[in-house]
């Protein structure tokens, strides 16, 4: 087959992998079931063909029928109360562990194409209780704490995980920019074949796969020969169902011929993914079919979170080093520039220091009509297209690692020369740097060649590669791929050399300098110690596992996010506004989030604490204020006044604030933070309204400002006036009773019945304790859930109101009527949740009846 044909074979093989629906495999691994549940009839539309094994019901009799015909209350009732949980749309939920079909059984669930998917497998967990996952994590987090750079990191997480999930073969597997993988760490027995140093080509992991890596952090298969169960629909027109959050999710069968060829019988991957891009993942083989339990998930899962803080910390601390580097280089070069006013003084000192921190061999610039040249560089017509180049997109830096893939036409005039970096600051100044050719063995895990196959359809799709073992491929005409550091550098001389902002950088990069250094000796030491502060509040603060490490990890990921905002192309600051778009993001309320007035750059070694204080607001008025519920609105506004920055935050719209009676440690860290950390000022108002916010940061942690509003917002300050009350449209007089068992939804219906007036609700999660306090007060109205989970109904309870003249409505997670007496059938209910305005309007109407 000709070159030609070949490559057109090969693309046409890359179509085929995309557009694999991956998705919506059509399939679940048989240790799981999966049944899907319409939201709104709560009838079965899939069941995959297993359901029978661990079910005891045949798929047949399952779709069609109302799921609250075939399990028992309880577990109907805790799936609606999971499918009424936040992020229920984007993650899997866990439900809880019920006693199935004479076996205990671990259920979790999520939302896709408007059905909770629920997922059903055998709970086969015993020796992974909490307390022993307690100290697991804990065990861990030293271990990750201790690691001084990479290496020793992904060495540590390997041997350890290996020894924590008894797979036989760990590694730690990072992707290059066009996503070849490499394996830089594996622990695994001495009798199978090391695969440490071997490379991986990117069509081994297609890009649809990879997107969902970013989605679904852990992904495991339990048995490569397993018989897939396929997933039934209940009429012929459903369309394929969408199983991406599901880890029992079928598997491509050409995933499952490579995994053979590997001689890999079970796998499990855990994503590695820094800022919003994937870096790599952590991959589990197994020659024996391996199910890894919930718990031990569960702990992989949190984990992976320190994991990758600790990787974001040590790329920022080597990216530091490196700029510390650069720095003193620079500084030598400006105290020369500003000896003699020849801008073409420093060029013989700027090459060979190109040439030690680039590994480069030559060095062309061209300043208004002259090229100048150091070292070896092609000839004239190769440098002079390479500065056209430059000069037409100023401010961007180009790469070529192939200059004879880039300019067929002058590979006879590139005189040994294989890679360059060219970048322009404008039309009269540019310059190139280049590298010769580096002959090159790379190490891969098997012949590397694309090798396409003919389906039974007729499509051509890539083969999966037989064999493994090392091979050694011969590279030339090519140079070593340049680095972010090298483009950095590139990006700082180009600076450097322009004469305009010579003198300006004289007096800031010693500033800059000191900065860089007290940053290497305080910066990195600091942010663990802030981590571990972290840590112990959350540990005093909640007292399980599951609340504490949720608690960190959110906390984590603030900090984590605030460090990769400040490891950008300027490492000494941060934009304030970028910090308010990251922890503001996860949330998805942009139409009712309102930012106006002046940007800033925040020094890098503050960011993190400025993050975690608005991470701590954000949270706060998503959890109880403003964004808890459709209504209300956060305006942040910023105003940069002579002596530092003033950060206002007020919620308007939401439930009625109440003044807290315990100050927790969002709270705390909240109005303190800043004062003690920062030298500046915090105020936390818990105005009836909303809650509002006042931060000042000085000028000491400030570095620049960015741009100022151009529109007729202006930004405020905190006065008298713009602390001013708001009055409630509507005050309901008396109290509200509340009785629902699961917390977080009372909290939530708590909110709402507030937010409809209510100024005092009384909440119980039980039967005995809302009748004791009916025997003693008189509310003036009442929301009951049917089922309290407890073998138990709000029957009594609502015979008591009715008998006090007391109207009420009923809310269930599955609208079963038939559990309500005759005399009770009249009663308004509701399925959770219940949106605020039907809630709303029931209040109006039963209370102006009852008038």
């Amino acid at each position: 087959m000709s070159e030609e044909r070949a490559d057109t074979a090969f693309n046409r093989a890359l179509e085929t992998c995309a557009a694999e629906p991956v998705h919506i495999p059509g399939t679940v691994q048989p240790f799981c079931c999966l049944l899907a549940i319409d939201r709104k009839t709560h009838e079965i539309a899939y069941a995959s063909e297993n359901c029978a094994t661990l079910i005891g019901v045949s798929t047949a009799q399952l779709l069609g029928q109302d799921l609250a015909s075939i399990f028992d209350r309880e577990i109907v009732h805790a799936v609606m109360n999971a499918a009424s949980l936040p992020r229920f749309n984007i993650k899997l939920c866990s439900v809880g562990r019920f006693n199935l079909n004479g076996a205990e059984a671990e259920l979790a669930a999520f939302e896709s194409q408007g059905y909770i998917v629920l997922q059903i497998e055998a709970a086969n967990d015993p020796d992974l209780g909490s307390d022993d996952a307690f100290k697991t994590v804990s065990t861990l987090m030293e271990e990750i704490e201790d690691c001084s750079d990479q290496k020793t990191l992904f060495d540590v997480t390997a041997k350890f995980l290996r020894h924590l999930t008894e797979y036989d073969r760990v590694m730690v597997y990072r992707f290059d920019k066009d996503y070849n993988g490499e394996v830089i760490a594996e622990a695994r027995p001495r009798v199978m074949e090391p695969f440490l140093g071997l490379k991986f080509p990117h069509w081994d992991i297609p890009a649809q796969a990879r997107a969902i890596m970013a989605k679904l952090p852990l992904r495991f298969i339990e048995d490569v020969d397993q018989e897939p169960a396929p997933i039934k629909a209940a009429t012929a027109d459903l369309p394929p169902l969408d199983i991406t959050l599901a880890e029992c999710r079928g598997v491509s069968p050409v995933h499952i011929q490579y995994l053979r060829n590997m001689d890999v019988r079970a796998t499990m991957t855990l994503s590695i993914t820094v800022g919003d891009k994937l870096w790599g993942m952590i991959s589990f083989h197994h020659r024996k079919p391996r199910l890894p339990a919930p718990a031990l998930r569960n702990i992989l899962a949190r984990f992976l979170g320190i994991f990758l803080f600790k990787l974001q910390t040590l790329l920022q601390e080597e990216r530091l080093q490196f700029v510390e580097r650069v720095d003193r280089i620079k500084d030598d070069l400006l105290v020369q520039m500003d000896k003699d006013e020849d801008v073409d003084l420093p060029l013989p000192q700027i090459a060979p220091l190109a040439k030690d921190v680039m590994s480069a061999t030559g060095f062309a610039m061209l300043i208004g009509s002259r090229t100048n040249s150091f070292g070896d560089v092609p000839d004239d017509i190769v440098n002079q297209r390479l500065l056209e180049e430059a000069q037409a997109n100023p401010g961007a830096v180009i790469t070529v690692e192939s200059l004879g893939e880039r300019f067929p036409d002058l590979r006879d005039s590139l005189r040994g020369n294989a890679g360059a970096v060219a970048a322009a600051m404008n039309s009269d100044n540019a310059m190139v740097v280049f590298r010769r050719e580096a002959e090159q063995v790379v190490n891969w895990a098997g012949n590397p060649e694309k090798t396409v196959e003919e389906t039974p359809t007729g499509q051509a799709r890539l083969a999966p590669r037989g064999s493994f073992k090392t091979y050694l491929q011969q590279v030339n005409g090519r140079c070593v791929p340049w680095t972010d550091q090298d483009i950095y550098f590139a990006k700082r001389i180009l600076a450097l050399v322009n004469s305009a902002e010579r003198r300006s950088l004289l007096n800031t990069m010693n500033r800059q300098q000191k900065l860089m250094i007290n940053e290497l000796n305080h910066r990195v030491r600091n942010i663990l110690a802030l981590v571990r502060s972290v840590s112990k509040q959350a540990q005093r603060r909640y007292g399980d596992l599951s609340s504490y490490s949720a608690a960190l990890e959110s906390r984590i990921l603030a900090l984590a996010s605030a460090h990769d905002i400040a490891s950008g192309s300027d490492l000494s600051s941060a934009s304030f506004y970028r910090l308010i778009d990251v922890e503001l993001e996860p949330f998805e309320k942009e139409a009712r989030i309102s930012l106006s007035g002046d940007d800033v750059y925040v020094r890098a070694e503050v960011a993190p604490i400025v993050s975690l204080v608005i991470h701590e607001l954000a949270t706060n008025a998503v959890k109880y204020g403003a964004l808890s519920g459709e209504g209300g609105a956060v305006d942040i506004r910023t105003s940069k006044t002579p002596h530092g920055l003033w950060f206002n935050w007020r919620e308007s719209g939401g439930p009625e604030v109440k003044q807290p009676e315990e100050r927790g440690f969002g709270t705390t860290l909240i109005e303190q933070a800043v004062p003690y950390e920062l030298e500046g000022e915090s105020e936390l108002i818990f105005d009836p309204s909303g809650v509002i916010g006042r931060l000042f940061l000085p000028n000491r942690v400030l570095t620049q400002t960015l741009q100022q509003q151009a529109s007729g917002d202006t930004a405020i300050k905190p006065t008298a006036e713009s602390s001013k009350d708001y009055v409630r449209s509507q005050q309901i007089r008396g109290a509200a009773l509340l009785v629902e068992d699961n917390f977080v939804i009372a909290k939530e219906m708590n909110d709402q019945l507030e937010d409809c007036g209510f100024d005092e609700v009384h909440r119980f999660g039980g039967l005995d304790r809302a009748m004791a306090y009916l025997e003693e007060e008189r509310p003036v109205f009442a929301v009951l859930d049917v089922n309290l989970g407890t073998g138990e109904t709000s029957e009594p309870i609502a015979m008591r109101l009715m008998g006090l003249g007391v109207p009420f409505v009923f809310v269930t997670g599955y609208g079963d009527q038939a559990m309500l007496p005759t005399n009770l059938q009249h009663v308004p209910r509701f399925t959770k949740p219940i949106p605020d305005l039907e809630l709303q309007n029931a209040i109006e109407m039963m209370l102006s009846a009852d008038d």
